[in-house]
């Protein structure tokens, strides 16, 4: 059984799809254009903070009503999580939780506004595969909702990490350039804590990865049609293994100093490209 409500978007709903990543894009620009000669950087950030912030507030409020929009018309929350559009949505505003926990917390508020350019990438990713309407999911189906929902939730996790090891990389640089002038982030957080930060993101979100793989495996197996008789083989599986076998490494980043620093961050970017990577390999994947 599948979910019916139309899988083209109208363009309203594309309209409103298309200004949520600009919003987000230009409160990150507000919140991070202050240039490395400024003298006055904190009067400077205090005055762009406020329109900032609205700008996302307005960008989620945005988000929720199109969420809800979409149920509404599909008469179903489980609509929310129906398809690669839906999940997209769900994943964007779950990172805008995290935005606005992070906002309020002292020791990563400056590494809050580098949520904002992921979630508009999420939505730019989400809009261009729903113009293919190649994929619904079934919602009868138990172990393609765990499935999906363990996706989303580690997706989350994983994407949060991904941007703590960009950042890692840009402070580092930001570092080794220091005095020779260009764009600067001020306030970045130390390398440490960032690399700690990335590493307890992993921690969360390894386990939900497993159990993605595991309950698409169940789902697989129970009915080969849904994914292909040669589902073993779909870049899908194969890409799912390899980020798998990344994230697992890093669980052991404190057994293996050699994984540390930058390599731990590039690792967590690698990831989370492959998981990306995978979500849009599985759009065109053979189905039931």
């Amino acid at each position: 059984m599948y979910i019916h409500h139309d899988a083209q978007l109208n363009w309203l709903e594309i309209a409103a799809a298309a200004l949520i990543p600009v919003l987000l894009l230009g409160a990150f620009f507000l919140q991070t254009s202050t240039a490395s000669t400024a003298t006055t950087a904190g009067a400077v950030t205090q005055s762009r903070r406020l329109p900032a912030g609205w700008l996302v507030a307005t960008g989620a409020g945005v988000l929720v009503v199109l969420l809800a929009f979409r149920a509404a018309a599909a008469h179903s929350l489980i609509s929310t999580v129906s398809d690669f559009f839906d999940s997209a949505m769900v994943l964007s505003l779950l990172l805008l939780l995290a935005w606005a926990y992070y906002r309020i917390t002292r020791q990563l508020r400056s590494f809050a506004p580098f949520l904002l350019p992921m979630v508009a990438i999420l939505m730019i990713v989400g809009l261009l595969l729903s113009f293919t309407a190649e994929r619904h999911f079934h919602d009868d189906n138990p172990w393609t909702m765990i499935h999906v929902v363990s996706v989303l939730l580690g997706l989350a996790c994983f994407a949060v990490g991904c941007v703590a090891g960009a950042v890692y990389l840009l402070s580092q640089a930001q570092l080794r350039r220091r005095g020779r002038g260009g764009w600067t982030f001020p306030g970045l957080p130390p390398l440490d804590r960032l690399e700690r930060f990335t590493r307890h993101s992993i921690v969360l979100g390894f386990p939900l990865l497993t159990l993605a793989a595991i309950s698409g495996i169940f789902r697989a197996v129970e009915d080969p049609r849904a994914l292909g008789h040669q589902w073993y083989f779909s870049p899908k599986v194969l890409l799912t293994f390899v980020a798998w076998l990344v994230y697992a490494s890093l669980l052991h980043v404190k057994l293996a100093p050699a994984l540390r620093g930058s390599r731990c961050a590039w690792l967590s970017v690698l990831g989370f490209a492959l998981l990306l990577t995978v979500l849009i390999a599985a759009n065109w994947m053979p189905h039931g």
